[in-house]
């Protein structure tokens, strides 16, 4: 049902107002649950954005520490911590990286599938997830990097199954995204 288009920047889609976001929601809801189950079905996927799919609704879903979530017109409203350079996977452009620059500490905006606004804050991988599903909303230019994934050194270990996940979730690698 959803097909990830490759291979080319996604287009920047238009913030919706409260009344729009809702309206969707409530017009949509078994289409959002798709899209949700779907991109939880994906292998070794963190997000993926509505746009990424040409879909020209301003929504995402994510992994976060708390577990998948779908936003609908999720705005960051806050940046902190310390800008740092990430090389990072993307559905859109498969055996390639991105780098981006992404920050610590967040705060989005969002709708939730059951029609709440909420304000919620976020940090280390959750909060880049979602700062890299919003830059395909915002229709950021990616700056992609060709590279052969078995020659990439890590710069950190490799993490093993009983470690704890890198998400954040305080559960163990295996049982989270192992």
């Amino acid at each position: 049902m959803f097909k990830v288009l490759t291979n080319k920047q996604t287009p920047k889609l238009n913030e919706m107002t409260l009344d729009e976001s809702l309206k969707f929601i409530n017009n949509n809801k078994d289409y959002l649950n798709s899209f949700l189950d779907h991109t939880i079905g994906l292998e070794k996927a963190a997000g993926l954005a509505s746009n990424q799919c040409g879909i020209e609704e301003r929504f995402c879903a994510c992994y976060t520490s708390e577990g998948w979530k779908l936003l609908v017109n999720p705005i960051i409203t806050s940046k902190t911590g310390d800008i740092v350079i990430k090389e990072e996977g993307c559905l859109s452009w498969p055996n390639k990286y991105i780098l981006a620059k992404r920050y610590k500490d967040i705060e989005v905006e969002y709708c939730t599938l059951n029609g709440e606004y909420v304000t919620e804050n976020y940090s280390g991988w959750s909060a880049q997830v979602i700062q890299h599903e919003v830059d395909h909303l915002n229709g950021v230019a990616e700056e992609v990097v060709e590279r052969d994934y078995k020659t990439i050194k890590r710069e950190e270990p490799k993490l093993g199954r009983n470690d704890p996940c890198h998400c954040g979730s305080g559960k163990k690698y295996k049982k989270c995204h192992g």
